[in-house]
């Protein structure tokens, strides 16, 4: 469906279907045709649909039309909140709507400015000279909600957005949330209208789906209820490995096949832990200097918490950039962040909770193009895959035993050992952390225990080490 059908509803302004266009958004996805509409129709409305479907277009199209409709030079005020669980995910929402911003009229473009709130950006509500539309997290939204003056640009509110909620909720923000809604509802006296976007509707989102959007909202849901939760365009692959020696082994052959086919291979790489991301982005720049890997050091990149925001702003924007390359990340990437031709996934480790498989794999296969997900498991952990089966309906379309992986260097620990404090740092915290998963999902943990301890032993090359 194009978007000129837009226009026969009779609800979008001209100007909008033709910022769309020249936006080169010419089509419109199945949630947008399923909720464009009933945005603007409705009150309380969720939407539960998977990430990488167009989903933030369904609320800034609506949301821009009323700004649009509404403003006022005289009393300006914040016509749109919209409310996401991470800072990255803020800024490509902010993104979204500079994109067909940008493309109307310039006597328009002022009517619909916008500005982001969050940790990391010094941003402030500007009372004299608000923001029709304001994008933010909870805790830096909260924070400038205290101040009853900065609250009172919110009077005329039109439209609460929720991107993510599943991801809201997950984070722990529903307090900050709860404190949020009581000082909008003290100060917008005429109401406003609540949307919801979640991935899952669980009975978390839902009870918070009833206080927060309407005992009754209108619920439209664009997953089938027989399809499978990760996209069907992500062809997933299971990699069965002996122990974890045998996972770094294979998953480093893997991209060292990868790199040497010469085609187009931008790959994000999972790992549970900022010092398990630290270690295996440097041993991938080693195994460069050693020439494991036909690539630059610099088409490698990483991503965790613990770097500072400049720093994982810079990364974002490399990564956004490259054709090839391979992002290292933990699971602050997971959720939110919008990569285009993403061409594998790579999960080097069972996750806690299921659904953030789900999140992980969705980085791939966006916008109707076609992905690999591969997850990698020891014999110790397989009963993941079939909680994975169970729980998400997840479908493996290929098994493949690690010993088939052709290893162009039998020795690749070797060739891509660091030093020996990263090495420490990576095993204490991945011990830790796979002793989590093993309790959460019942795996044997004194063996995950000793097949680590010989991970620890193999990547130091030292048989008898012993950790402090």
């Amino acid at each position: 469906v194009g978007v000129d059908e837009l226009a026969s509803s009779g609800k979008f302004d001209k100007s909008i279907i033709l910022a769309l266009k020249a936006a080169k958004f010419l089509n419109l996805t199945p949630v947008q045709q399923k909720s464009l509409v009933p945005i603007l129709e409705e009150d309380g409305i969720v939407v539960r649909a998977k990430t990488g479907t167009g989903k933030t277009l369904a609320f800034v199209v609506p949301t821009l039309q009323t700004s649009l409709e509404v403003f006022d030079r005289r009393r300006k005020g914040v016509s749109t909140l919209v409310i996401a669980p991470t800072r990255d995910l803020a800024l490509q929402i902010e993104s979204e709507y500079k994109k067909v911003i940008s493309k109307l009229p310039r006597s328009l473009q002022q009517n619909a400015d916008i500005l982001v709130l969050t940790g990391g950006k010094r941003t402030s509500i500007n009372v004299r000279d608000p923001p029709s539309i304001v994008v933010a997290t909870p805790g830096r939204l909260l924070d400038q909600l205290s101040n009853p003056k900065k609250a009172a640009v919110f009077k005329n509110l039109k439209y609460r957005v929720y991107d993510e909620a599943d991801r809201l909720l997950d984070v722990g923000f529903e307090q900050t949330l709860g404190d949020i809604d009581d000082i909008l509802v003290q100060n917008a006296p005429d109401g406003f209208k609540s949307i919801l976007f979640s991935a899952t509707i669980d009975a978390d989102v839902d009870s918070f789906a009833r206080q927060h959007i309407s005992e009754n909202y209108k619920y439209i849901n664009c997953v089938s209820e027989h399809e499978p939760e990760a996209h069907e365009n992500i062809h997933q692959s299971l990699i069965t490995c002996k122990d974890s020696t045998d996972v770094f082994k294979t998953s480093f052959s893997y991209i060292a096949n990868h790199l040497q086919h010469k085609v187009p291979f931008k790959c994000m790489v999972f790992l549970p832990t900022v010092a398990s991301t630290e270690w295996f982005y440097q041993s991938l720049v080693r195994g460069v200097d050693n020439g494991v890997f036909d690539a630059r050091p610099s088409s490698f990149v990483r991503l965790h918490g613990k770097r500072t925001q400049s720093a994982r702003d810079k990364v974002v924007g490399q990564f956004r950039r490259m054709q090839s390359g391979i992002m290292v990340c933990t699971d602050v990437a997971a959720r939110g962040l919008d990569f285009n031709d993403v061409t594998h996934v790579m999960q080097l480790t069972p996750s806690v909770s299921v659904a953030d498989y789900i999140h992980k794999v969705g980085r791939t296969a966006r916008a109707g193009k076609e992905g690999k997900a591969i997850l990698f498991l020891t014999k110790n952990e397989m009963k993941y895959s079939t909680i994975l089966r169970k729980e998400r309906g997840v479908n493996f379309e290929e098994v493949i035993e690690a010993e088939d992986i052709e290893k162009p260097h039998e020795d690749i620990l070797d060739l891509v050992r660091i030093n020996e404090e990263e090495i420490e740092s990576f095993i204490s915290t991945y011990l830790s952390f796979q002793t989590q998963v093993a309790q959460k999902h019942r795996f044997d943990s004194h063996r995950a225990i000793v097949d680590i301890m010989e991970l620890y032993r193999t990547i130091l090359s030292q048989p008898d080490a012993t950790m402090q």
